[in-house]
C-alpha cells in the first residue's frame, strides 16, 4: 500500500530514493498505473476487437479476446483492452500498431477450429461507438460501428 500511495503522489513531492524503492514492488504486482493516466481527458470512445474467422467450407466463427477469468480475470482482462486499444487502427491515432496485426491475426487462427478444419482467412474488425456526455433526454452512446482493418489469407 505504501509503494502505491508514494507513486500516486506529485513527482515533486517523493524523493527520488523512495521512489526507486517502491518501483519494483508495483511492477512485480502489477499496479505500477498512477490515477493520472485518466486526466485530463479520459477516453470516450468504447472499443472492441473481433476476428472473423473464415473456413474452406465458408463457415465463419468470430473470436473476441478472453474475459471474465475467475482467478485471474481481473488481471488478464486490463492485458487484452490495453493489446486492444494498440491493435486496432483509429483514425488520427498514434497509438495503433500494425506491426501487431500479422501477429494477432496468427494467434486467432491458431485457436479456433471448426470440426477439425483449418482456417483459410483471419479478419480483424474493429467495434466501436462514442459515449455522449451525460444528461441528455437520449441514448448515452452512439450505435456501434464495424470496421474491417486487416486481413490475413492462409495456404
Amino acid at each position: 500500500m505504501g509503494a502505491i500511495a508514494v507513486t500516486n503522489l506529485p513527482a515533486w513531492s517523493v524523493p527520488r530514493p523512495i521512489a526507486k524503492v517502491a518501483q519494483p514492488y508495483l511492477n512485480a504486482t502489477g499496479l505500477d498505473q498512477r490515477w493520472n493516466m485518466f486526466a485530463p481527458a479520459p477516453r470516450t470512445e468504447i472499443l472492441y476487437l473481433e476476428a472473423r474467422v473464415e473456413f474452406a467450407d465458408g463457415h465463419v466463427t468470430v473470436w473476441r479476446p478472453p474475459t471474465g477469468d475467475p482467478l485471474l480475470g481481473g488481471y488478464r482482462d486490463a492485458h487484452w483492452r490495453k493489446f486492444v486499444e494498440h491493435a486496432v487502427v483509429r483514425p488520427g491515432n498514434s497509438d495503433a500498431w500494425p506491426q501487431l496485426w500479422d501477429p494477432l491475426a496468427r494467434y486467432v487462427a491458431s485457436q479456433e477450429t471448426h470440426e477439425g478444419s483449418r482456417p483459410v482467412s483471419v479478419t480483424l474488425v474493429k467495434r466501436s461507438a462514442f459515449e455522449l456526455p451525460p444528461g441528455g433526454r437520449g441514448p448515452d452512446r452512439t450505435p456501434f460501428r464495424e470496421v474491417p482493418y486487416y486481413t490475413l489469407r492462409l495456404p
